[in-house]
């Protein structure tokens, strides 16, 4: 169910031994949490809170059968990180002489497809001739109520993502709400678990999906890698589809980074005259920009990668890096106007011909108002791709 997440609680029901002579006598093998022997582990939710903790601990052994393995094996509904990657399948633990005491590095969790429900599994510990050993995994699962509009993104038919991917991106929304920044036409995630709902928007989610042409380059918690020939027809146009995105009100950006550093446009569109375009990084630290006028100035900019954000405010056309302006220039608000062609990333459409390719990490891109508090939207921004897995 798209609706639904765990939240991983954890509270420990154990034998708490006072000393060694708690244990009983060899051979036997136990999960220990300093001097804790672990019997009951509760995995629970809790409406409105999110959590993905889970319990770590060590495997303490006396008596056993010298040199042989310790086997863990987790039932259906958990899972068990095994000192280097999260597993459901049995991980064997070796040992050496007739004892063994770890480091607390084995963890438990629930898996993260569980539905809502409650469940009760078990992780059981058995070899080196020691009675097998069951720890009791009680999950209790609950639903999220979702913001609206992640709710309506959910409800494409697209494949979807996991429930942390999900969590995270409702949080995102609902903190740009609270910033009074949700306003956006489009704004696409690229670096999903999955590149179908990857190029679907987050805003007005039933608009045309954006296409890759030539295949470009996609990873999950990457996204979109562009090169030349090799782009995203966002369909997106600007003049027919705007409705954050106005005249003296308007923005276009992306969070990722350059992969080049000479002449091309990372994304946008011209009509001959009139501009959307943005090249993030080239000769020698120069940035340039336009956005819905026929003039564009070239400056310097900090760094080439990041959020990189153009808007029109005030008269004034800005260029913005990771939430701080980095240049801006005056512009005749009468003879702005929209250009009347869907917008490319990784190129410019240049009167319906792809041109000037750039190659570029795109991660998220969007189109909409330029009132968007850009520090707010970068922090959000930043949280979300971490949560996401990307990190740059």
């Amino acid at each position: 169910m798209p609706n639904s997440y765990i939240n991983r609680r954890l509270i420990i029901d154990s034998e708490r031994s006072p000393s060694i002579t708690m244990f009983p006598p060899p051979p036997y093998i136990r999960p220990v949490i300093g001097d804790t022997i672990l019997h009951t582990v509760y995995l629970f939710s809790k409406e409105g809170e999110v959590s993905n903790s889970s319990l770590a601990f060590r495997l303490k052994g006396l008596g056993l059968q010298a040199d042989g393995d310790i086997t863990i094996t987790p039932d259906a509904s958990t899972e068990v990180f095994d000192g280097l990657n999260w597993v459901t399948s049995p991980t064997l633990v070796h040992y050496t002489g007739t004892s063994i005491d770890t480091l607390e590095i084995y963890k438990i969790r629930s898996i993260d497809s569980l539905s809502s429900g409650d469940y009760i599994a078990s992780v059981t510990l058995s070899g080196g001739e020691a009675a097998d050993f069951p720890i009791t995994v009680n999950i209790k699962v609950s639903e999220i109520v979702y913001d609206i509009d992640m709710q309506n993104w959910l409800d494409q038919p697209e494949p979807q993502v996991t429930n942390t991917e999900n969590i995270a991106i409702n949080n995102f929304i609902v903190g740009c709400k609270e910033d009074n920044n949700w306003i956006f036409d489009r704004f696409w995630i690229n670096g999903l678990s999955n590149q179908q709902r990857s190029n679907v928007s987050l805003s007005f989610p039933t608009s045309t999906r954006k296409e890759p042409i030539a295949s470009p380059t996609w990873q999950p918690s990457v996204g979109y890698s562009t090169s030349p020939n090799k782009y995203l027809n966002t369909h997106y146009n600007a003049a027919t589809d705007g409705v954050n995105y106005i005249i003296g009100d308007a923005a276009f950006g992306f969070y990722g980074q350059a992969l080049q550093n000479s002449f091309g446009f990372a994304m946008g569109c011209n009509d001959g005259g009139v501009r959307i375009q943005l090249c993030p990084y080239y000769s020698s630290g120069t940035s340039w920009a336009s956005l819905n006028v026929d003039s564009f100035l070239a400056s310097s900019i900090s760094d080439y990668k990041g959020l990189f954000i153009v808007y029109q405010d005030n008269q004034r056309i800005y260029n913005s890096l990771n939430g701080i302006d980095q240049y801006s220039f005056l512009y005749n608000n009468a003879s702005a106007l929209i250009p009347n062609y869907e917008n490319y990333t990784g190129c410019q459409n240049s009167v319906g011909v792809p041109n000037s390719f750039y190659s570029a990490e795109f991660f998220i891109e969007f189109y909409g108002s330029g009132s968007i508090d850009k520090p707010k939207l970068f922090t959000r921004i930043q949280t979300l791709a971490s949560a996401l897995g990307y990190n740059i």
